[in-house]
């Protein structure tokens, strides 16, 4: 090979890498890595909004490595634990909203493609900055999946218990994020003080979306013989792996 045709080769694949770089869509994302590393940001969008939950995390975790007592340190745990709910709930969660429900879904672009309930639980989880394994927790049994995030004192299971009763033990154990398992399902239950809400990707006939509905009239919550719930946002050793501490 001539030193002509080998710089024609090199310049071709320096350019065949940039053309790569800039159009990600053209790369595979490994799939426990969060959407928004590899994505142009568009105000508004996931990706954008994800940017910004990071650099939020980032300030959280300075904050918390320069408190200078435990009751400092404490307060910025409980503060980060506060700010991250409310960041999901109204940042992430409606991105989400309406993107088709499948079994297999994998889908981590909301709005496009399909996502199974386990899917939806673990991906929402990492892309706010959670440490899980995204796949093999979304294939778990949701109980597992919840011990492996929260402790036990976090955690209330209900078997055959009317959903009323059910849903005041979330409003006893205060405002917050949890994470809800049933007999052959799992999602989110939001508490914000006024009324218990059930996030999650159903397969209900009719539906088969990720939807935002009252707990108390869930259908999906009320046939389930066996619930736990493990409330996350109230769990210093969760938010503290959030914030990557010790």
């Amino acid at each position: 090979m001539s030193w002509k045709h080998f710089r024609l080769l090199i310049l071709s694949a320096i350019a065949l890498f940039v053309i790569l770089y800039i159009n990600t869509n053209s790369l595979i994302l490994p799939s426990d890595q969060p959407l928004y590393k590899f994505k142009q940001y568009v105000p508004g969008s996931y990706a954008a909004k994800l940017f910004d939950i990071e650099h939020f995390k980032t300030q959280q975790i300075t904050e918390f490595e320069e408190a200078n007592s435990i009751n400092n340190k404490f307060n910025a745990i409980h503060f980060s634990a506060e700010k991250v709910v409310e960041r999901i709930e109204k940042e992430v969660f409606p991105h989400w909203y309406d993107t088709k429900y499948d079994f297999n879904g994998t889908t981590e672009t909301p709005g496009k493609g399909k996502i199974a309930c386990g899917y939806f639980v673990t991906t929402v989880l990492r892309d706010m900055g959670v440490p899980i394994k995204r796949i093999k927790m979304a294939q778990a049994t949701s109980e597992r999946m919840i011990k492996s995030m929260t402790d036990e004192e976090n955690i209330r299971r209900f078997r055959k218990t009317p959903i009323k009763k059910f849903v005041r033990t979330i409003e006893d154990m205060g405002e917050g994020l949890y994470v809800v398992g049933l007999d052959t399902h799992s999602g989110f239950a939001f508490y914000d003080g006024i009324e218990v809400r059930f996030i999650h990707s159903t397969a209900r006939k009719g539906i088969r979306k990720v939807i935002n509905e009252k707990a108390v009239t869930s259908s999906s919550l009320i046939r389930s013989k066996y619930r736990v719930i493990g409330k996350i946002s109230g769990d210093e050793d969760f938010v503290r792996r959030w914030l990557n501490a010790s």
